[in-house]
């Protein structure tokens, strides 16, 4: 079962901006202050330079390869390295987890500020209650999400009216930075956390109509608006209360705005407490369908892949709620905030990474976006991503440097535990390869799992294709180079037909017709059975069974992207249902009981 696709560009840009405005600009712009000083602004344009190399990056990969487990999906293509895009998505995941707790906490202290409750109790039940909304599903989210991210962008708005009666009238040194450039970027080192949630939008590909376009003009537009929002609030801010004030309070824009009106305290407070809660249910979506789209890439245990009645990965729902808590006790915002910016400091690098070796590894694939300011083929911003990103690791203390490649290696650790359990598995099954394709199910290994891979896990992307004005010469030539036996007829980029040898054979040499002067629209058959990549490899072998074919074309929102075929199935080694062996069985006659057939 596939996860359902709800989100438009409206509903995709609004979660965007939800999980960029939360917790930052609420929870952490107070102690930011507290190390840039009244220049704190400053720290957020830099953030937002920063932000944009890597973004305009994200933007132009999304719409290459609209999935879900993104950052893997990205690695995997340029590096063609496993561990490495597994280790990548496993620094992303954790990165996501520990920012759910750091938010929640966030939640927590303005939820004390109402009620006689712990901000860690507060903050637990946050995170169990959001996590049923997760589970109910991406359109009670959305619905959720819209409202919250109206709410607390109206709290930003308070604060930046408020700001105007302020600004020029304050006796306030704009530029006044306690520690100097050092300081500055140490606030931006801590304050870039405001601006995580660009590059969790491009896990949401699976429930986003027409991802491919609406993905990459979502993530330009939430990062565009909440940066606007950032610099007017911290400018406001230190207009009203100043610096000093602000790195005191341990909810500074409720005091911002108490100080404008002392009867909005309570206003602003709730505001922040939508804010924050808006911002942990994103990052419970994005990372349970991180875990789920690694789990369909292979790459983790099959049961995180479970998709239940409410069309949501539950299985990863709970797995990422359970974790999150657990973080819980690790302590205060700022470490765990910064312990969270480490992370996507080093998925950055990869991500620019990964851009530039695609800009040369696959310069003609379809890209609905394009980063700009390139040199040729080399995109100029991914570099000054990979170095921004790097200096930005200089200001960080070595002992979170330190828990960062514990995560790392404990990352490493499952990912060979878990290769190693899987090669014993297809060992296990190559043993008895045979036999999987009798019908004689007491003679199947008793551990068979459900298939769990996706089309585009075991399609071929160099797929032969033709135009409909092209010659039959021309496809016998493509046929006979290639050695295949069949040839898709595409026009504007989209699967309108297809030809094989028998085709060939009684349509055009049996009457005697010579090749070079007959066009293929002339006898191609149509209209082609397709499927599309996001589809199970089950999906595509119940299709191959009812239509009788051996393989099929696969698209990518409606465009030709490659070609699926039962050898390719099963050259993938993986273990697969008896149900599912006995419809792939009948391509393949060699394999009946009888031992019969060719």
């Amino acid at each position: 079962m596939k996860l359902k696709k709800e989100l438009s560009l409206f509903t995709a840009t609004l979660y965007g901006v939800g999980i960029i405005l939360g917790a930052g600009i609420y929870v952490l712009i107070g102690q930011a202050a507290g190390i840039a000083g009244n220049a704190v602004w400053i720290s957020f344009i830099v953030a937002a330079i920063i932000a944009a190399f890597t973004g305009l990056s994200y933007a132009e990969l999304s719409g290459m390869f609209p999935k879900d487990a993104a950052e893997y999906v990205y690695t995997k293509n340029a590096f063609n390295r496993n561990y490495l895009s597994f280790i990548v998505q496993w620094i992303m995941i954790f990165t996501l987890i520990v920012s759910a707790s750091t938010v929640a906490l966030g939640f927590g202290s303005y939820f004390a500020l109402l009620f006689p409750v712990s901000p860690a109790i507060a903050a637990a039940g946050l995170l169990v209650a959001l996590s049923a909304i997760n589970y109910i599903g991406i359109k009670e989210s959305a619905r959720f999400n819209i409202i919250a991210t109206l709410i607390e962008a109206s709290g930003l708005v308070i604060v930046i009216i408020a700001g105007m009666f302020f600004i020029g009238r304050a006796e306030v040194n704009y530029f006044a930075a306690p520690l100097g450039i050092s300081g500055i970027l140490s606030a931006t080192a801590l304050i870039f956390f405001a601006y995580i949630g660009f590059e969790e939008l491009v896990n949401l590909a699976e429930e986003t109509k027409n991802a491919s376009k609406v993905l990459p003009k979502a993530l330009v537009l939430a990062l565009g608006i909440s940066t606007l929002f950032y610099i007017l609030v911290s400018v406001s801010s230190v207009s009203i209360l100043g610096a000093e004030a602000l790195a005191k309070s341990s909810a500074p824009l409720t005091d911002v705005v108490s100080k404008f009106m002392p009867q909005a305290g309570l206003l602003m407070t709730l505001i922040a407490l939508f804010a924050t809660s808006n911002t942990v249910l994103v990052i419970l979506i994005v990372a349970s369908r991180m875990i789920y789209g690694l789990t369909c890439n292979n790459t983790l245990p099959s049961v995180f892949s479970r998709v239940g009645k409410r069309r949501t990965p539950y299985v990863a729902v709970v797995t990422v709620m359970i974790l999150s808590l657990a973080f819980l006790l690790i302590g205060g915002i700022k470490t765990i905030a910064l312990l969270t910016d480490i992370g996507i400091f080093v998925i950055y690098i990869f991500v620019n990474a990964a851009l530039i070796r695609l800009r040369y590894k696959m310069p003609d694939i379809k890209r609905t976006f394009r980063s700009p300011a390139n040199i040729g083929k080399f995109p100029v911003l991914a570099l000054l991503g990979i170095l921004s990103s790097g200096l930005m690791l200089l200001h960080f203390e070595p002992v979170l440097i330190l828990y960062e490649i514990v995560v790392v290696s404990i990352g490493l650790t499952f990912y060979k535990i878990f290769t190693k359990a899987r090669a014993a598995g297809r060992l296990h099954a190559g043993l008895f390869r045979k036999s999987e394709f009798t019908y004689k199910q007491k003679d199947l290994i008793r551990a068979i799992i459900k298939y769990p891979m996706k089309v585009s896990s075991v399609m071929t992307k160099n797929i032969r294709t033709a135009k409909p004005e092209d010659s039959v010469k021309k496809v016998a030539l493509i046929m006979n180079k290639y050695r295949i036996g069949d040839v898709v007829i595409e026009g504007n980029r989209k699967a309108i037909g297809i030809i094989t040898e028998r085709d060939i054979l009684k349509k055009v040499v049996a009457l005697g017709r010579k090749p070079e002067d007959v066009k293929c629209k002339a006898i191609m058959r149509r209209p082609v059975t397709t499927i599309d990549e996001n589809s199970s490899v089950t999906d595509a072998i119940d299709v191959m069974a009812k239509k009788n074919i051996k393989k099929l074309p696969v698209t990518r929102d409606g465009e030709l992207v490659g070609i699926v075929t039962a050898t390719d199935i099963l050259k993938s080694g993986e273990r697969i249902e008896y149900a599912v062996l006995k419809k792939l069985a009948q391509f393949y006659p060699v394999y009946q009981p009888s031992g019969q057939g060719g």
